[in-house]
């Protein structure tokens, strides 16, 4: 609760996000932390005054802004005095209703869960026995919203690399057969047949947000075909699918190698290491994951990947382990996609992994998204 002033004004048309920046400490709030609903509706009831309804990661009102960071999550709803609401929840763990009214107790809303029906192919009880199946479970049913969400918190949004680790665990937990249907059906809505991408993350802002994402259309079309490998389930999936491998071979195969792939290079969030999070990536020479998921796209689809296996050892390949770009360090990612995806069976590889799980790097840069091909990588070896 907040008790720290007294009013302030607004004008239709005005930021209500800045207007509550800059009266932070005159304006009177509650806080609730909805944690333990995850994504849910809010019905908010009559009240006397006209309330705000703020959303954010964090559960201290005046720390709401504090970083640039959270300062570009701008979600706020607004309801008039002596009216009421229904609002789907916008995402974030908090929510925190403000008003120039002292009485905070006054405010009066409803919040309820509304989950999606899977069907689970093991019982509660299974589940719940099972702490990582059970935070499998409690993680699907916050993230499948309006489709395959990312997390029921901040942006939820539906990132195309984040919907493949999805796609495999309600196919690995459930007999569920329309939610990732549906999400690849909304995801083929954004190609662009100039570049032959899907956007990384769709819905996005408008129609006309430009997120191209090289690795995450790779992600779009192995998690098409990890659902359905003769793509039969949906035309328009399977014309994205095919229609851009087509265009990737015209316009990015160059000497044995995909290259020259326009926009982000986000491979993961591994901040000691720029080439991961695709901030000093370069698109126009070859990058070792973006080469290893093609090869891995291709040999799912039983198309030859034109990737000159000698040729990417010599150009990624060090000692015991891959560089995501030519004579590069030795990386984590790298070596590991390698693995995964097949382009590479060498013990060597195993090897580096397994130092690096020893000594602690693996879970310093590496995230939980990103950890499914670090383990594929280690089962390749040790099942």
């Amino acid at each position: 609760k907040g008790n720290v002033g007294s009013q302030f004004n607004y004008t239709e048309g005005q930021d209500i996000t800045n207007i509550l920046q800059q009266n932070s400490k005159i304006l009177y709030h509650a806080t609730y932390d909805l944690l333990s609903i995850g994504h849910s509706k809010i019905i908010v009831h009559e009240n006397p005054v006209d309330l705000l309804i703020v959303y954010s990661e964090v559960p201290l009102f005046e720390e709401v802004w504090k970083t640039s960071n959270r300062r570009k999550v701008r979600m706020a709803d607004v309801v008039l005095a002596n009216k009421g609401a229904p609002y789907g929840y916008r995402g974030c763990r908090y929510m925190h209703l403000v008003s120039v009214h002292p009485d905070t107790d006054a405010f009066k809303f409803t919040a309820y869960r509304a989950n999606y029906p899977l069907d689970w192919k093991l019982s509660k009880e299974e589940m719940d026995k099972d702490p990582i199946l059970k935070a499998c479970k409690v993680n699907m049913l916050a993230c499948i919203d309006g489709g395959i969400v990312d997390t029921c918190w901040r942006e939820r949004v539906q990132w195309v690399g984040d919907l493949r680790m999805s796609a495999k665990a309600i196919k690995a937990l459930t007999n569920d057969t329309k939610i990732v249907a549906f999400a690849l059906h909304q995801i083929a809505d954004s190609f662009d047949p100039d570049s032959g991408l899907v956007m990384g993350a769709w819905p996005c802002r408008t129609p006309a947000y430009d997120l191209k994402m090289p690795m995450y259309h790779l992600a779009f079309c192995l998690t098409a075909m990890e659902y359905d490998p003769s793509l039969l389930f949906d035309e328009k999936v399977k014309y994205v699918v095919e229609t851009s491998m087509e265009i990737w071979r015209k316009k990015y195969y160059k000497n044995g190698f995909i290259s020259g792939v326009p926009g982000w290079m986000f491979v993961d969030w591994d901040f000691t290491n720029e080439e991961v999070s695709g901030r000093s990536a370069s698109t126009e020479t070859a990058h070792a994951i973006l080469n290893a998921w093609w090869y891995e796209l291709c040999t799912l689809k039983k198309e030859e990947s034109g990737i000159h296996l000698r040729a990417y050892d010599n150009i990624f390949k060090s000692a015991k382990a891959y560089s995501i770009s030519q004579k590069g360090k030795p990386n984590i990612h790298a070596t590991s996609c390698a693995i995964s995806s097949g382009i590479t069976n060498s013990k060597d590889c195993f090897d580096f992994l397994v130092a690096q799980k020893w000594n602690g790097n693996i879970f310093k840069q590496v995230t939980a998204y990103f950890g499914y091909f670090v383990v594929d990588a280690f089962a390749k070896f040790d099942p």
